[in-house]
């Protein structure tokens, strides 16, 4: 039968630390900088929960590489959507917002995250171009991008669309291309064997 204590704190006993492996024992005063390692057998003792704890801040850290924390979350989602759809009209802006949405969902990041996930949105492919880690992000490039686009005339609209979990009318896409319009192209690779793609204005959606 496994102990409880051993499950969630090791084999902390009173102000002693007994070793999961050897059971041996010293006193916690004793224990120095590595306080669980076992000073008989190597044995790490350290309390589950305290590992978990660090795997949880790992594992954020990694969903978080992408991410700018001295930009706003808001300007950058309304930034890409009117950058990639400023001039696409309310569905066709929505559209985009809907992707970001999709994305995050899939990945469990956040729409921000993806929005300048490097590689992935055109009008970000200058001032995230070599980015492959959030430390490389220079934060007034980001900015900069941002700042072109608030005097847009669907600004305004882009940020209540960036602060709203809207509706998704893409059928769940988490991509699209240019399919209309000047700036059109032949279906990508990636999108060749998309089934049931949408289109909305100038772009077709889809998976």
């Amino acid at each position: 039968m496994i102990k409880l204590k051993h499950i969630l704190f090791e084999a902390i006993v009173g102000d002693k630390i007994e070793c999961d492996n050897c059971t041996w024992s010293w006193e916690i005063k004793d224990g120095g900088d590595d306080l669980y390692i076992c000073h008989k057998c190597g044995h790490d003792n350290t309390p589950q929960l305290k590992k978990e704890k660090e795997k949880m801040i790992k594992l954020k850290n990694i969903l978080s590489e992408t991410y700018i924390p001295t930009v706003s979350d808001v300007d950058i989602i309304a930034a890409t959507i009117v950058g990639e759809a400023g001039g696409e009209g309310y569905t066709g802006m929505q559209a985009v917002k809907n992707v970001l949405q999709n994305r995050a969902k899939k990945k469990g990041t956040s729409p921000a995250k993806e929005a300048i996930r490097p590689k992935q949105f055109s009008m970000w492919n200058k001032a995230t171009s070599g980015v492959s880690v959030a430390s490389d992000f220079i934060p007034k490039k980001i900015q900069s991008v941002i700042d072109t686009y608030k005097s847009h005339s669907k600004w305004d609209s882009a940020v209540a669309l960036a602060k709203s979990n809207v509706k998704d009318i893409t059928g769940g896409a988490t991509s699209y291309y240019a399919s209309g319009g000047s700036q059109s192209i032949d279906p990508p690779y990636w999108a060749k064997n998309w089934t049931n793609p949408i289109v909305i204005g100038n772009h077709t959606f889809g998976n």
